[in-house]
Order: structure tokens, then sequence, then C-alpha cells
């Protein structure tokens, strides 16, 4: 777009991605005071959220500049012909959890107006608690780059690339109640941890 002479990227608005989320749980064992005892493996992946910019000189031109507050008096990117900006950010998230939950109540024996008993689930109130360790990475690139330079020496095109990377992995704790019937159940949980974040930046 010839009259497109402005990047920017919107705070508001980094994009929409699809992601993938699965666990995968097993049984352990049922203890003395009636809880189930499981341990299951979650990890969440896929996203990737982008946006990208570009800016042309009028009529083709060599007229785009770079405003002196971001590029502090350095001229390398001034007096260029296209400019673009491609902005990325993902991540990947794994947690292993070991849970503890309450079961519902003895089922009861209902007597049918046929006469006919039949078995049904209790109503109850449950409780659960968990345990884990989880491992969030995220990662974000940002690429600025500028075509047919004026320069003394001739055109040149440059390129300004930063990258950033974040490893969290610490452990949490976590407990909520539900409420279960035979059909549909409704509840909440909670969850609270303590991290270490490994965090770097290069560009």
């Amino acid at each position: 777009n010839a009259n497109n002479r402005l990047l920017f990227l919107r705070g508001a608005h980094p994009g929409e991605d699809g992601s993938v989320r699965f666990t995968l749980g097993r049984f352990l064992f049922r203890d003395c005071e009636n809880r189930d005892h499981t341990a299951e493996f979650t990890a969440m992946s896929g996203g990737d959220w982008v946006q990208q910019a570009v800016a042309e000189g009028l009529g083709g031109g060599q007229s785009l500049q770079v405003p002196l507050a971001i590029d502090g008096g350095n001229p390398t990117f001034d007096n260029s012909r296209f400019m673009a900006i491609n902005s990325t950010s993902r991540f990947n998230s794994f947690e292993a959890n070991y849970r503890v939950k309450t079961r519902m109540m003895k089922d009861q024996m209902v007597l049918q107006p046929s006469g006919e008993w039949v078995r049904r689930a209790s109503p109850s109130l449950t409780k659960e608690f968990l345990v884990g360790l989880r491992y969030f990475d995220l990662t974000e690139r940002f690429d600025w780059t500028a075509e047919d330079i004026a320069t003394p020496a001739g055109n040149e095109d440059g390129q300004y690339l930063i990258r950033t990377d974040n490893n969290m992995i610490g452990m949490k704790l976590g407990s909520g109640n539900s409420y279960d019937t035979a059909r549909w159940s409704v509840g909440f949980l909670g969850k609270a941890g303590v991290s270490l974040n490994d965090a770097t930046g290069r560009q």
C-alpha cells in the first residue's frame, strides 16, 4: 500500500491461533478413606501468535524515515524504500500432577412405582487435592527489515532481529470442590505455585 507509511504492533490484538491441549491420566489406587489417587500428564502446545506489517515509500521512492525516539540517532534504516516487521510469540506448557479426590457417597436403591428397585447415584460434594510440577516455555521473535536504503556506497538492506526466551519451572499445589450427580457435575479448582524463570534476550 503506497499510502501505508506507519509500522506498529497492536498491543491489544496479538493475533489468533489454535493450540492443542491433552491430558493423559492413570488411576493408581483407592485408599482406606475411599479416595481415588491418580497421576496425570498434561501438555499444551501449538499456539503461534503472529503480527505482520509493511510500509512502502510514496511513489516507490526511498522516503521512509525512522523517528529519533526509536533509532537513537542511528541513520541505518533512514531513506529506505520498503520496511516490514514480523512479530511471533509461541509457548509450550507441560505439567505432571498427582491427584487425590474423594468419591461420591454410596449409591441408593430406589423403589419405583412399578415395584422395581433401581440403583441410583447419590448426589455428593467431593473434594480434590493435587501436587505437581510445571514447565512453561515462552519464545518471542521480532524481525524488522528495511530494503533499498540509500547510502553513499549505494542501496543497502538492513535487519534488526530480537530474540527472547523464558523457561519457567516450578512446583504447584491445588485444591477444589465439586458437586457430582449421576449425569453432571459442577465445581472449582484453584492452583498456586512457586516457579523459577530463566529469561534470556538477544538482539
